[in-house]
């Protein structure tokens, strides 16, 4: 203890003071003074002067000194330690000083101390609004920091943004940089090739936008050229944020055989062109689908590639070898294209029962490509011997001298009954001596009506072109 004795003027001031402590242990400021008259005690303060390169703080410390009743007034002695500092901000930084486009930038306030119970209230305030900041941000009781997100919009121009925190009358600041914002836009392929696409089977594939810039995307909108193909998804006009982006479908559905080309255009503001195209190639095959075939799709192929009567049909993978099977009107049965077909599967009495209520349809024995399901014979080709069948895309040749012809239409020989609703459209009739297409009644009463041939070719005069007809 320090001991401070009045005398009865009371007029002087005794100092005592040891601002630096050697040895271990915290540096100790012992600064008494007191101030009375006619014995009675004015004054007494304890405090402290500058130490360690601190700032002056001086405190009033009530109840540390005592008066005592011979005249003595006692002071504690304390340390640094023993002061209480009040906690107030002390700075305020962010993540990135330098920003460009739309960025969500993670700031900090700082204390000097940790917060008081209840927490510290900070307000902060940004001096544009590109970026944005909230109003207040609360210190946790304890805690000696607390985060917010700086919300940075895009800007047209670069410039400089200054956030301000304020706590007590205590402000500290931090500047953003802002970039000025580029639009850039990526496109997932600058080309796309369909490839082979049977006629009237639609393939799509996708093309996806994406802005990759730091600042919006704005897309005017999408056109496409070239027959056959198409675009959609998406609607415009759009704006993409750096990175979002937008997936478009395109779609080749070929009503001609041969190679097309087109070309997709995106008009954007893209810093890469206001103009971006993509390359579509594509090749249609085959021939083209009856627009009312919507029935179920079955499979056929010879012997050779799987073909048999007690496949399911179903697939590509376990075809048919005949269509000798009960079918719908607008179903299709799709043949593979090959040279192996056996005429024997497509006599007579080897064409199932078509079903057709409103008899106005057919099913089709059709081939997957135009002239590629061939059949050779000494005898007959395609025997149609029941109503609403079309057969298309396929070749029939009778050599060797036969007699038979490559298509023909009549009632079943077993079992004569009139048949009707019979299409034969663009096959090949090759040297068939008893005609290229031909329709016959079995008896009186046993005939053949509603026939339709069309697009069909009949050739080869070496081989009775008399008898070639259609």
């Amino acid at each position: 203890m320090i001991l401070v004795r009045f005398f009865s003027s009371f007029t002087q001031l005794l100092n005592s003071i040891n601002p630096y402590k050697s040895g271990p242990g915290p540096s100790t400021h012992k600064f008494v003074s007191a101030q009375a008259s006619s014995k009675h005690l004015r004054n007494i303060r304890c405090g402290r002067s500058p130490l360690n390169g601190r700032s002056a703080l001086s405190l009033l410390l009530i109840g540390l000194c005592t008066l005592v009743l011979s005249g003595t007034v006692a002071c504690n002695s304390f340390t640094l330690a023993q002061i209480a500092t009040t906690p107030g901000l002390s700075s305020l930084s962010c993540s990135s000083a330098d920003v460009s486009g739309i960025v969500n930038d993670t700031c900090i306030v700082a204390l000097n101390a940790a917060a008081p119970t209840g927490g510290l209230s900070v307000s902060v305030s940004s001096s544009s609004t590109a970026v944005a900041v909230p109003a207040t941000v609360m210190v946790a009781a304890g805690a000696t920091s607390a985060g917010f997100t700086a919300n940075v919009s895009a800007a047209g121009t670069a410039q400089t943004v200054t956030l301000t925190a304020t706590s007590a009358g205590v402000s500290a600041m931090y500047n953003l940089s802002l970039g000025a914002a580029v639009s850039t836009m990526s496109v997932s392929a600058t080309s796309i090739a369909f490839g082979n696409v049977p006629l009237n089977s639609p393939a799509t594939q996708a093309v996806t936008l994406t802005s990759v810039g730091t600042g919006p995307l704005d897309i005017s909108g999408v056109s496409i050229i070239g027959t056959g193909f198409t675009v959609s998804g998406g609607t415009f006009p759009a704006t993409l944020n750096p990175g979002e982006s937008i997936t478009l479908t395109l779609q080749f559905d070929p009503s001609t055989a041969g190679p097309a080309v087109g070309q997709l255009t995106v008009g954007s503001n893209s810093s890469a062109g206001f103009s971006l195209t993509v390359g579509l190639t594509g090749t249609g095959t085959g021939i083209l689908k009856a627009a009312n075939s919507t029935g179920v799709t079955y499979y056929l192929a010879p012997r050779s590639a799987g073909g048999s009567d007690t496949n399911s049909g179903l697939t590509a993978s376990e075809p048919w070898l005949s269509p000798n099977h009960d079918v719908n009107c607008g179903d299709v049965i799709e043949a593979a294209a090959s040279t192996d077909y056996d005429s024997a599967d497509f006599g007579s009495g080897h064409l199932g029962t078509v079903t057709c209520p409103s008899k106005n349809n057919v099913a089709w024995l059709q081939c997957a490509a135009f002239d590629g399901c061939k059949i050779s014979s000494n005898n007959e080709g395609i025997y149609v011997d029941h109503s609403y069948w079309g057969v298309q895309g396929w070749e029939v040749t009778v050599s060797g001298g036969g007699t038979g012809f490559c298509f023909g239409a009549a009632p079943e020989w077993s079992h004569p009954s009139e048949i009707h609703h019979i299409i034969f459209a663009n096959n090949v009739a090759n040297g068939c001596y008893e005609g290229g297409f031909s329709f016959f009644n079995v008896n009186t009463t046993a005939s053949v009506d509603y026939v339709t041939v069309v697009g069909n070719i009949a050739y080869n005069a070496t081989r009775g072109s008399a008898h070639c007809y259609s």
